[in-house]
């Protein structure tokens, strides 16, 4: 699958995986968690610890699976403290109701060591025989922990989805930066497949709530690039239309409008795994802005073309 020419001209390599997960981002404590995109979640505010609950509600669907499978991160103080020293305390205060270390380790995540250790132990209201996966992670004299939970039963088809999600974890989340919105339509409802943002750019995809990366008619593509502040509109369009050759042979690329800040364009191409695009690309305060709507035909249609257009230069550059 293509779908995006962008996403090749700026060089990007998106990874997709079995399962999506959703971008959550607590701005009180400012990290950034990646949940699976079907469960349900809470913004917890009575406990002063305790800042985000998620359930799987689709795990309790009969009465032998009355334990849903969940994700909770916990914030703790943790002056002059380390992740070492953390995790020995944490492995200490949960060792009561434990009933056997199935296994430990580390990873490596954003730059920050993480430990974590799965076990076995007694909890729930019911007092059931439930198995974790629990991660520990030291920021600016906080330890974040992240307990992934299942049954016994169901954790060995679990743990690999609760380890990947620990490693989307991102404390300390950089401070505000320019991005560009739009207003979308709202019929179909959208769903975020990607949200990736770096030093280099801020990089955002939607689908039709109801599509997937591998069954897509529709996507919309956002990007913030912040290296590009100061090239000029006519290197930008040039090193887009070279690329675009080298991406697909058959593609056709129109320039539609072009103002000194902005310029309005479409690229269609025919080949075996054909795809549309219309392309809004607009300077900002401090970097350029891109908006694409893609579709997955060879030529864009005169009413879609139109429609997105308007949507577009209707877009406003916002900083959050």
């Amino acid at each position: 699958m293509r779908y995006f020419f962008l996403c090749s001209l700026l060089l990007l390599q998106i990874a997709t995986r079995a399962q999506l997960l959703y971008p959550y981002k607590d701005t009180t404590y400012n990290y950034y968690i990646g949940l699976p995109e079907k469960w349900r979640y809470w913004t917890i505010t009575d406990n002063p610890n305790v800042s985000m609950l998620a359930k799987d509600v689709s795990s309790v669907t009969d009465s032998s699976k009355q334990f849903p499978d969940n994700i909770n991160v916990t914030i703790v103080g943790h002056p002059g403290g380390d992740v070492d020293s953390a995790f020995i305390y944490l492995t200490a205060a949960t060792s009561h109701s434990r009933l056997e270390m199935l296994d430990t380790g580390s990873y490596i995540v954003n730059g920050k060591k993480m430990l974590w250790f799965d076990d076995v132990h007694i909890g729930g209201p019911n007092k059931d025989t439930l198995s974790a996966s629990d991660f520990i992670i030291c920021s600016n004299s906080r330890a974040y922990i992240i307990t992934c939970t299942s049954t016994a039963a169901r954790f060995p088809g679990k743990r690999e989805l609760f380890h990947r999600v620990a490693q989307t974890f991102k404390p300390d989340l950089p401070a505000k930066q320019e991005l560009i919105k739009i207003a979308l339509p709202v019929d179909p409802k959208w769903k975020i497949i990607l949200d990736n943002d770096d030093s280099t750019m801020h990089f955002k995809q939607l689908l039709p709530i109801n599509e997937t990366t591998d069954r897509w008619t529709t996507v919309i593509s956002f990007i913030s690039d912040k290296k590009s502040g100061n090239e000029s509109l006519k290197s930008i369009l040039a090193r887009y239309s070279t690329q675009m050759k080298q991406t697909c042979k058959s593609a056709k690329y129109t320039l539609l409008s072009q103002s000194e800040t902005s310029a309005l364009f479409k690229v269609e191409c025919t080949d075996d795994n054909p795809e549309s695009n219309l392309c809004y690309l607009v300077r900002g305060i401090t970097r350029w802005h891109i908006l694409d709507f893609a579709i997955h035909q060879g030529t864009l249609p005169e009413a879609e073309a139109k429609k997105w257009t308007e949507i577009f230069q209707q877009s406003k550059i916002v900083i959050e």
